[in-house]
Protein backbone atom coordinates (compact mmCIF):
# COMPACT_ATOMS: atom_id res chain seq x y z
CA UNK A 1 0.00 0.00 0.00
CA UNK A 2 0.90 3.42 -0.84
CA UNK A 3 1.57 6.56 1.13
CA UNK A 4 -1.49 7.76 -0.37
CA UNK A 5 -4.82 8.11 1.86
CA UNK A 6 -8.05 8.26 0.51
CA UNK A 7 -11.21 10.22 1.78
CA UNK A 8 -14.82 8.47 1.41
CA UNK A 9 -16.16 12.50 1.27
CA UNK A 10 -18.51 13.64 -1.23
CA UNK A 11 -16.54 15.62 -4.08
CA UNK A 12 -18.05 17.22 -7.23
CA UNK A 13 -16.95 19.44 -10.26
CA UNK A 14 -19.12 22.18 -10.66
CA UNK A 15 -19.33 25.39 -13.24
CA UNK A 16 -18.10 28.35 -11.82
CA UNK A 17 -21.20 30.29 -12.95
CA UNK A 18 -24.50 28.97 -13.50
CA UNK A 19 -27.58 31.12 -14.86
CA UNK A 20 -31.23 29.37 -15.31
CA UNK A 21 -33.53 31.03 -17.81
CA UNK A 22 -36.90 30.50 -17.07
CA UNK A 23 -40.47 30.50 -19.70
CA UNK A 24 -41.99 33.95 -19.40
CA UNK A 25 -45.91 33.38 -20.82
CA UNK A 26 -46.57 37.23 -20.61
CA UNK A 27 -43.70 37.80 -23.31
CA UNK A 28 -45.75 35.10 -25.50
CA UNK A 29 -44.95 31.72 -27.08
CA UNK A 30 -41.38 31.22 -27.95
CA UNK A 31 -41.48 31.69 -31.34
CA UNK A 32 -37.78 30.56 -32.47
CA UNK A 33 -35.05 28.87 -30.63
CA UNK A 34 -31.08 29.92 -32.13
CA UNK A 35 -29.56 27.52 -29.98
CA UNK A 36 -28.94 23.92 -29.41
CA UNK A 37 -28.17 21.80 -26.43
CA UNK A 38 -24.88 21.23 -25.80
CA UNK A 39 -23.62 24.60 -27.89
CA UNK A 40 -21.55 26.86 -26.46
CA UNK A 41 -22.43 30.63 -26.58
CA UNK A 42 -20.97 33.78 -25.59
CA UNK A 43 -22.56 36.65 -23.43
CA UNK A 44 -25.01 38.17 -25.36
CA UNK A 45 -25.75 35.45 -28.18
CA UNK A 46 -29.56 35.13 -29.48
CA UNK A 47 -30.70 31.93 -27.55
CA UNK A 48 -34.37 32.51 -28.26
CA UNK A 49 -37.61 34.63 -29.41
CA UNK A 50 -40.93 35.37 -27.83
CA UNK A 51 -43.67 36.20 -30.35
CA UNK A 52 -46.98 37.97 -28.57
CA UNK A 53 -49.67 36.63 -30.86
CA UNK A 54 -51.72 39.53 -28.88
CA UNK A 55 -48.93 42.62 -30.37
CA UNK A 56 -49.20 40.40 -33.71
CA UNK A 57 -53.85 40.61 -33.65
CA UNK A 58 -52.91 44.45 -32.97
CA UNK A 59 -50.30 45.49 -35.67
CA UNK A 60 -52.97 43.72 -38.15
CA UNK A 61 -55.57 46.35 -36.92
CA UNK A 62 -53.43 48.68 -37.33
CA UNK A 63 -52.26 47.83 -40.79
CA UNK A 64 -56.12 47.93 -41.54
CA UNK A 65 -56.81 51.12 -40.74
CA UNK A 66 -53.71 52.39 -42.35
CA UNK A 67 -55.00 51.00 -45.31
CA UNK A 68 -58.29 52.66 -45.08
CA UNK A 69 -57.05 56.09 -43.96
CA UNK A 70 -54.60 55.61 -47.27
CA UNK A 71 -57.86 54.74 -49.33
CA UNK A 72 -59.64 57.73 -48.00
CA UNK A 73 -57.28 60.30 -48.23
CA UNK A 74 -56.71 59.37 -52.18
CA UNK A 75 -60.57 59.72 -52.51
CA UNK A 76 -60.43 63.26 -50.88
CA UNK A 77 -57.84 64.10 -53.18
CA UNK A 78 -59.28 63.06 -56.12
CA UNK A 79 -62.75 64.86 -55.22
CA UNK A 80 -60.57 67.99 -54.46
CA UNK A 81 -58.57 67.64 -58.06
CA UNK A 82 -61.83 67.24 -59.72
CA UNK A 83 -62.99 70.68 -57.94
CA UNK A 84 -60.06 72.46 -58.96
CA UNK A 85 -60.03 71.23 -62.47
CA UNK A 86 -63.60 72.18 -63.01
CA UNK A 87 -62.07 75.73 -61.23
CA UNK A 88 -59.22 76.03 -63.73
CA UNK A 89 -61.41 75.25 -67.08
CA UNK A 90 -64.46 77.35 -65.94
CA UNK A 91 -64.89 80.64 -67.27
CA UNK A 92 -67.43 81.59 -65.33
CA UNK A 93 -68.47 84.66 -62.33
CA UNK A 94 -66.77 84.80 -59.75
CA UNK A 95 -69.69 83.98 -56.95
CA UNK A 96 -69.58 79.94 -57.81
CA UNK A 97 -65.33 80.22 -57.90
CA UNK A 98 -65.67 81.26 -54.11
CA UNK A 99 -68.07 78.66 -53.29
CA UNK A 100 -65.93 76.24 -55.09
CA UNK A 101 -62.55 77.57 -53.28
CA UNK A 102 -64.57 76.83 -49.91
CA UNK A 103 -65.56 73.10 -51.13
CA UNK A 104 -61.48 72.76 -52.42
CA UNK A 105 -60.67 74.19 -48.60
CA UNK A 106 -62.86 71.49 -46.85
CA UNK A 107 -61.29 69.08 -48.73
CA UNK A 108 -57.93 69.81 -47.87
CA UNK A 109 -59.42 70.07 -44.48
CA UNK A 110 -60.23 66.52 -44.90
CA UNK A 111 -56.99 65.51 -46.21
CA UNK A 112 -54.97 66.93 -43.43
CA UNK A 113 -57.32 64.97 -40.68
CA UNK A 114 -56.71 61.96 -42.41
CA UNK A 115 -53.26 62.54 -42.75
CA UNK A 116 -52.66 62.90 -38.74
CA UNK A 117 -54.92 59.56 -38.64
CA UNK A 118 -52.02 58.11 -40.78
CA UNK A 119 -49.44 59.61 -39.24
CA UNK A 120 -50.74 58.09 -36.13
CA UNK A 121 -51.26 54.75 -37.43
CA UNK A 122 -47.73 54.69 -38.97
CA UNK A 123 -46.33 55.71 -35.10
CA UNK A 124 -48.22 53.18 -33.35
CA UNK A 125 -47.62 50.28 -35.92
CA UNK A 126 -43.98 51.52 -35.47
CA UNK A 127 -44.61 50.83 -31.39
CA UNK A 128 -46.11 47.99 -31.37
CA UNK A 129 -43.57 46.08 -34.20
CA UNK A 130 -41.25 46.66 -31.59
CA UNK A 131 -42.72 44.93 -28.78
CA UNK A 132 -44.14 41.68 -31.17
CA UNK A 133 -40.58 39.94 -30.27
CA UNK A 134 -38.57 39.67 -27.58
CA UNK A 135 -35.38 38.69 -28.24
CA UNK A 136 -33.67 36.33 -24.68
CA UNK A 137 -30.04 36.88 -25.07
CA UNK A 138 -27.35 35.15 -22.96
CA UNK A 139 -26.68 36.55 -19.58
CA UNK A 140 -22.77 34.58 -19.46
CA UNK A 141 -20.33 33.16 -21.55
CA UNK A 142 -21.07 29.04 -21.13
CA UNK A 143 -22.29 25.92 -22.31
CA UNK A 144 -26.49 25.41 -23.35
CA UNK A 145 -28.82 22.80 -21.89
CA UNK A 146 -32.33 22.72 -22.77
CA UNK A 147 -35.06 21.41 -21.02
CA UNK A 148 -38.40 20.78 -22.01
CA UNK A 149 -40.54 23.64 -22.31
CA UNK A 150 -43.78 21.87 -20.71
CA UNK A 151 -42.11 21.25 -17.75
CA UNK A 152 -42.81 25.02 -15.69
CA UNK A 153 -40.80 23.95 -12.67
CA UNK A 154 -37.46 23.64 -14.85
CA UNK A 155 -35.26 26.34 -16.41
CA UNK A 156 -36.23 25.75 -20.10
CA UNK A 157 -32.81 27.27 -20.63
CA UNK A 158 -30.03 26.69 -17.93
CA UNK A 159 -26.33 27.78 -19.33
CA UNK A 160 -22.92 26.64 -17.44
CA UNK A 161 -19.81 28.51 -17.94
CA UNK A 162 -16.91 26.16 -19.24
CA UNK A 163 -14.87 27.06 -16.52
CA UNK A 164 -15.14 24.59 -13.29
CA UNK A 165 -13.82 24.01 -9.64
CA UNK A 166 -14.05 21.39 -7.18
CA UNK A 167 -16.67 21.42 -4.49
CA UNK A 168 -17.02 19.31 -1.64
CA UNK A 169 -16.55 19.01 1.80
CA UNK A 170 -14.69 17.57 4.80
CA UNK A 171 -14.24 17.30 8.53
CA UNK A 172 -11.74 18.92 10.30
CA UNK A 173 -10.56 15.60 10.79
CA UNK A 174 -10.10 14.83 7.62
CA UNK A 175 -8.69 18.76 6.41
CA UNK A 176 -4.67 17.09 7.22
CA UNK A 177 -5.52 14.65 4.72
CA UNK A 178 -6.17 17.67 1.61
CA UNK A 179 -3.10 18.94 -0.22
Amino acid sequence: MTGVQTCALPIFIVPEKKENIYLDDTKGSVNKVSVTDGQVVKKGADLFTYKNDQITDQIDLANQQLTISNNQKKKLLGKQQIVKAGVDSSSISASPIVSTEAQISSYQDQIDVVQTQISNSKRQLENLKVKEFTYIIAPIDGKVVLNDPKDKTKPYIVIESTTYYVKGSISEKDQPKIK
